[in-house]
């Protein structure tokens, strides 16, 4: 089993990276919410540690948002050259993997769109980068299972 997925991940570099950055993505969000609203955990006055577990977010999101691109390009050149396309699970999961890094675009667009010349410009930019980490995280959970999908070799 182990031997299998190694070839697998060796056979497939930007679906196993997709994984784990997926899976440190949904691991670092979880620790930055713990540590912010968890039991026990001490006052953030400011919003500090609420700051910093939205950019880390963000930013294993943004990388995530990449790696699908990129996976995403590959499939286009892949279907392309071979006339294959995914079916069954993996078109599902990559047509949602899709339609969530689509969502991003339109909403960190809109922020930044109706940032501009606004009084609120801060705080609009601010709730567009929660909600782009919110819809990120969904695109996270996507992402491993698609990974799991593929490098699993379950159809």
């Amino acid at each position: 089993m182990s031997r299998d997925l190694v070839a697998a991940a060796r056979a497939s570099p930007l679906v196993a990276a997709s994984g784990a950055v997926a899976l440190v993505t949904l691991l670092a969000a979880t620790v930055g919410v713990v540590s912010v609203a968890g039991p026990g955990a001490p006052p953030d006055p400011g919003g500090r540690r609420l700051g910093t577990a939205i950019l880390a977010t963000v930013s294993g999101v943004g990388l995530l948002w990449l790696l699908f691109v990129a996976r995403a390009t590959r499939g286009v050149i892949d279907y392309a050259d071979g006339g294959g396309r995914p079916t069954g699970p993996r078109f599902a999961l990559a047509l949602v993997e899709g339609t969530v890094a689509l969502a991003m675009v339109v909403v960190a667009s809109a922020a930044a769109s109706l940032s501009r010349g606004s009084d609120a410009g801060d705080e609009i930019l601010a709730v567009g980068l929660y909600v782009v980490a919110a819809i990120g995280l969904v695109l996270a959970l996507a992402s491993l299972a698609r990974a799991a999908v593929e490098l699993l070799g379950r159809d």
